[in-house]
């Protein structure tokens, strides 16, 4: 045996008779805890396991001069977890130091580049896994071997690249080809579900496989994957829920993080998760990305890590960019598209369109653009130009909504020759198919075709220039839907949906001087959005409320948000001085939203006979959001009768496909109850009066502060008068009637603000 196995085979023996003495001592530890309070149970298997290890003490380890650090081997990096269901509630409390640890207490970082991988001999056929090189070659195909390097070589690393470069298909492909799924899985996430579904059904045909088999997506609601997928595709959502289940993701090798530079909500917490994650266990983290701003850059560097960046050029074709003139002051862009599609039609699009500038420091090979600076350069040397006629290749057309997209088609239909497909986030999956597999069409889209889907021989582009952004404020408690212009970098992705495989036109519907005004990049979902959805995932992985305002966010949430959330949930009773609660943990690990899951607990505690309707309430409010909401009263209340309004009577309508979504989330709670209270829920709804009035009568209780009154038919919010436009049946009442509601869309009128209930729910009144 050589000198080095013989040292490792040494080391291994030591740990192992470390462990079984930590052992030891806890099981003398438990029996001396046995009789300690159940609500002082650690919040996770992940915190009991940091407080064993923080437990034993440190071992000096002196390094020799000239040392060279072993490396990794593909041994399962999976952590050893207990089955503690046989074991009494109070075990292993008494963690002192447990409690005082947050995510930034682990030790600190060495800024030095992480030993290699070295992947087990994992032989894939080329024949199978470079399929793509029969198509046209990819600018990022020859960075592979940098890539491939950079990633074994180091904890983090930032791959960046313009549109068009196939980072998002290509990426995922050099890892597996490499062996990387020799030590675990692959995991790619997205922001959205239909770039998701399209990014895995890219891959699957490049590799030759059907879709599910070798890579498979996992979007909520659907799971097309198998024990033998080995590239997952998945919404950053379902990686988080992952992440919630498992704390140290231990099926992955490597996780990449697509598109962070839309900094929403959830990637921003899973990227300060797994920068921890990622030193303690050694899985490899990937951040990908059309453009990075430096605030992110800056963000980065504050956690003393080296993070290589590689940069990758799209190799696009000309791309001519056009702008409305600055003259124009007042202008629909929904109007100038609208003319826009119909003058390309006609093959009228050479008309003049925009203004071109003629001063030596602005000029540039394009009608109406910006100033040289402002426009990037993405057209390579001697780029061939191919001759097609006006009316040739797709028509790509961005929008602010889906309502929009509706309304362009409506005004389009007659009018043009080419077929129309309207793309947004309800798209289904096989138009979406269908969308991918046309030719010269015209596709109305949202946001959703911004980035990471690359639609087929799209040569216009028509970008109206907005989109809708929701914000949330805690002064009024509601939500509020805005369309404003899109930042100059969202500017760049859509223009960038052009130019691939032969020269293109932009259209973008504002003027240079509205270009100029649009900022860099968008803000970070974190600063316009509730923190709540941010907070639940961390409880869920263990670390204590106490400790949620201290966490390193790349961007920190405000600080009021986090007070006030933290608030409801003690109000929930989730947390109690500063700790979780066992009523806390127990509806936590219920994926829904915390208000219904502590319904949901509440009744299952107190009567589980109700119990059926109560997961039925559950689940329809989780799938049913307010756009989905009957827009007109279906239901009267007799107030002769005194009776409670039906909350489920507010969905009559339902599609098939909601249907099938409510079925999947009743299932989940029901195995969620059963695994954790050993619950049974019933099949059979109860819809007698006794059993409406309990569910109503607990969920008014947990929404108590989410009040609208009604008094001689007008509406009152937080002392204001205000208009309702929500499915709310008849009200005849001498006496304020309260209306308690789930959660509140507030819509800017004039004189009066107008509201939109989601989930109102009317107590009893005469």
């Amino acid at each position: 045996m050589g000198s080095k196995k013989s040292k490792l085979l040494q080391k291994y023996l030591s740990k192992k008779r470390t462990q079984k003495e930590r052992d030891a001592l806890f099981e003398r530890v438990r029996e001396l805890q046995k009789d300690k309070a159940a609500d002082l149970l650690p919040s996770s298997e992940l915190h009991r396991s940091y407080a064993q290890k923080r437990t034993c003490p440190k071992k000096e380890i002196t390094k020799k001069e000239g040392s060279v650090p072993s490396p990794l081997v593909a041994v399962s990096r999976a952590m050893p977890v207990k089955n503690h269901s046989q074991e009494h509630p109070t075990d292993g409390i008494v963690l002192a130091k447990k409690e005082t640890r947050t995510l930034e207490d682990l030790p600190p970082i060495e800024s030095n580049p992480a030993p290699p991988i070295q992947p087990a001999p994992l032989k894939t056929p080329k024949t199978l896994s470079r399929t793509r090189e029969s198509n046209r070659a990819l600018p990022i195909t020859y960075a592979e071997d940098e890539i491939v390097t950079t990633i074994k070589e180091n904890y983090v690393t930032i791959v960046s690249g313009g549109t068009g470069t196939g980072k998002s298909t290509q990426v995922p492909q050099f890892l597996y080809e490499n062996g990387f799924t020799g030590l675990g899985k692959i995991c790619l996430t997205q922001p959205r579900r239909v770039s998701t579904r399209a990014i895995a059904a890219r891959i699957s045909d490049e590799q030759q496989t059907v879709l599910g088999a070798l890579c498979g997506y996992k979007i909520r609601y659907e799971n097309m994957s198998t024990e033998a997928t080995e590239i997952f595709v998945m919404t950053e959502g379902m990686l988080l829920q992952e992440l919630s289940e498992d704390p140290h993701l231990s099926k992955y090798s490597v996780v990449i993080l697509d598109e962070v530079h839309e900094r929403s909500m959830i990637s921003d917490v899973l990227l300060m998760v797994l920068l921890k994650l990622a030193v303690k266990t050694g899985i490899r983290i990937v951040l990908m990305s059309a453009s990075l701003t430096q605030e992110y850059v800056q963000s980065l560097s504050r956690t003393n890590l080296n993070i290589p960046l590689i940069r990758v050029d799209p190799q696009t074709y000309e791309v001519e960019r056009h702008y409305l003139p600055s003259s124009l002051a007042h202008y629909h862009y929904l109007d100038e598209i609208e003319k826009r599609i119909v003058s390309i039609e006609t093959g009228n699009d050479d008309e003049s369109f925009g203004e071109s500038s003629d001063e030596p420091e602005n000029k540039v090979q394009v009608r109406g653009a910006p100033p040289k600076s402002a426009i990037p350069k993405n057209t390579p040397k001697n780029t061939p130009k191919t001759q097609t006629s006006p009316q040739s290749g797709s028509i790509l057309v961005f929008v602010a909504t889906k309502a929009e997209t509706e309304i362009l088609s409506r005004r389009l239909e007659g009018r043009i020759t080419r077929r129309i497909f309207s793309l947004h986030s309800d798209t289904t999956p096989e138009m979406q198919d269908e969308i991918l597999k046309q030719s010269n069409g015209l596709i109305i889209a949202t946001n959703v075709a911004e980035t990471s889907l690359t639609l087929p021989d799209v040569k216009y582009v028509v970008d109206g220039g907005r989109e809708i952004t929701r914000e949330f404020s805690y002064a009024s408690n509601a939500y509020s839907y805005k369309v404003s212009l899109i930042s100059k970098s969202s500017a760049e992705q859509r223009s960038g949906r052009t130019g691939r495989t032969g020269p293109g036109i932009a259209y973008h519907i504002y003027t240079t001087v509205e270009y100029e005004g649009m900022k860099e990049a968008r803000d970070p979902e974190i600063l316009r959005e509730r923190a709540l959805p941010a907070i639940l995932p961390l409880l869920r992985m263990g670390i204590q409320p106490k400790h949620i305002p201290t966490l390193p966010f790349l961007t920190p949430p405000p600080a009021f948000g986090i007070k006030e959330e933290l608030c409801v949930l003690s109000g929930f009773s989730f947390i109690k001085n500063n700790e979780l609660t066992a009523n806390g943990r127990l509806s936590l690990q219920i994926p829904i939203d915390p208000l219904m899951s502590a319904a949901v607990i509440r009744i299952a505690l107190a009567q589980p006979k109700y119990l059926p309707l109560m997961i039925h309430i559950a689940a329809v409010s989780d799938v049913c959001s307010t756009k989905k909401l009957p827009h007109k009263p279906t239901h009267t209340v007799d107030e002769d009768k005194r009776q409670y309004l039906e909350a489920i009577s507010l969905f009559p309508s339902l599609s098939p496909s909601c249907k099938d979504k409510i079925s999947q989330i009743d299932t989940l709670i029901r195995s969620c109850l059963k695994a954790l209270l050993q619950v049974t829920p019933g099949t059979d709804l109860p819809t007698g009066t006794e059993a409406v009035s309990t569910c109503i009568s607990v969920l008014v209780f947990l929404s108590h502060k989410n009040l609208v009154t009604l008094f001689k038919g007008k509406f009152y919010h937080r002392g204001e008068e205000v208009l309702v436009e929500s499915p709310l049946p008849s009200i005849v009442s001498e006496e304020p009637v309260l209306i308690v509601y789930h959660s509140l869309v507030e819509k800017a009128t004039t004189p009066l603000k107008k509201l939109h209930l989601h989930l109102p729910i009317i107590s009893q009144y005469d």
